[in-house]
């Protein structure tokens, strides 16, 4: 469960939009 928050947090990095927990 953690490793999908982390890749969410990259993948919203990269989009601009962050994400407060999902």
């Amino acid at each position: 469960m953690q490793i999908q928050v982390k890749k969410r947090r990259k993948q919203n990095k990269k989009k601009g939009t962050p994400e407060i927990k999902a």
